[in-house]
């Protein structure tokens, strides 16, 4: 069983922090060590964390989402990915205000295939758009609309393209959510494949006080890609991508089958100041599995403390409330305040996490898969 055990390493610069008018001299480095127990896993290998393209919403603009194949990390095949990469690019937009997208299918023909009377996965290129948590229309142009809102009925077969137009209402809570395909029977193979991206809806001005409007942002978008569960929803749905990736990745590659990316890259390293407060916007972009984190020191008295805001997209009644652990479910957010703090310098603190990962060794020859557990009477 390979458990998640993401790790959070801070190096702080001599002397400790002092104010300059430029700001605090000091540093940490932050790595985000969320595949570390993957065999031989060497993409992004402690790469500094990147952040994806921001599209700001407007009633001015149509932006371009393109679902295609992309590769992942170094593995030597495809992905399911949005203009080129894993994740998308982050779309942020006011309350009241609209997002325009001309969704575009550049998936396979050959690889949507599948009876969908028959089997749970089936049309693995046929796709549309979800907007994970937002409170907007459930319709479509079938129902009389202009443009295309968030109706997961909608079927954008390969080679083909639509328009979505998704309005908020003036009212909306401001919010971290995401995006991805939700076309029946294929979801979990395109969404758990990598098609999926940030979606942040703006707090409006004053709404919140000061000194957490004012925190600077991180934006955390982890996904989590199983392989061998790609690989069966592949062959079940007799898609082209995905249809050998565990074997790929375990035997020929020597790569880990259970692999966690953060903004697309595996153990990244990420700078903060110390001291200072950081607004966290996670986002856990999977079909499976779980993350529940929280913080030790390692070296020097390196520590990093939890204060949550939000959790999917939602603040709490009162804010903030600390808390030992950031609880993760696939799909789930959490907007969490951080800071970090050392002894002496430099320090380190890890990030770990409780949350088992799936069994991923391969079974032996001629043996069968252990079947999923069938629901019963609950005992007596």
């Amino acid at each position: 069983i390979f458990w998640i055990r993401p790790a959070l390493r801070a190096h702080l610069c001599e002397p400790p922090p002092t104010r300059t008018s430029a700001g605090c001299c000091c540093q940490i480095m932050v790595r985000l060590s969320l595949a570390a127990l993957c065999a031989g896993l060497t993409a992004g290998l402690a790469a500094e964390l990147t952040f994806m393209p921001v599209l700001q919403a407007s009633t001015a603009q149509w932006h371009t989402l393109t679902i295609e194949a992309v590769p992942l990390g170094n593995y030597g095949f495809d992905t399911y990915g949005f203009n080129g990469g894993v994740p998308g690019p982050t779309f942020r937009m006011q309350p009241g205000g609209t997002l325009q997208v001309n969704f575009v299918n550049n998936l396979n023909a050959s690889g949507n295939n599948g009876d969908c009377a028959t089997s749970v996965f089936c049309k693995g290129t046929t796709s549309n758009l979800h907007t994970h948590g937002l409170h907007v229309s459930s319709q479509s142009t079938a129902d009389g609309l202009e443009y295309n809102s968030d109706d997961i009925f909608i079927e954008v077969e390969p080679g083909s393209e639509t328009m979505y137009q998704f309005n908020l209402p003036e009212n909306h809570m401001g919010g971290t959510h995401w995006y991805h395909p939700h076309h029946h029977h294929a979801t979990a193979l395109q969404a758990g494949g990598g098609a999926a991206g940030a979606l942040i809806v703006e707090d409006p001005e004053g709404y919140l006080p000061a000194v957490y409007s004012s925190m600077v942002e991180k934006l955390l978008f982890i996904g989590g890609h199983n392989l061998r569960t790609l690989q069966d929803m592949a062959v079940s749905s007799e898609s082209t991508l995905f249809a050998t990736a565990f074997d790929t990745a375990s035997n020929d590659a020597n790569l880990g089958t259970n692999v966690i990316f953060v903004n697309g890259i595996v153990y990244p390293t990420m700078s903060v100041t110390s001291g200072i407060w950081y607004r966290m916007r996670m986002v856990f972009a999977a079909v499976e599995q779980g993350l529940t984190l929280s913080v030790t020191t390692v070296t020097n008295g390196g520590a990093c403390e939890f204060q949550l805001l939000a959790k999917d997209g939602v603040y709490l009644h009162t804010i903030p409330r600390a808390i030992p652990s950031i609880v993760l479910y696939p799909g789930a957010r959490s907007d969490v305040a951080l800071t970090c703090t050392c002894t002496a310098y430099p320090c380190e603190a890890k990030l770990t996490s409780t949350g088992a990962r799936r069994l991923q060794e391969k079974p032996a020859a001629g043996a069968r898969r252990p079947q999923r557990a069938q629901p019963g009477p609950a005992p007596a």
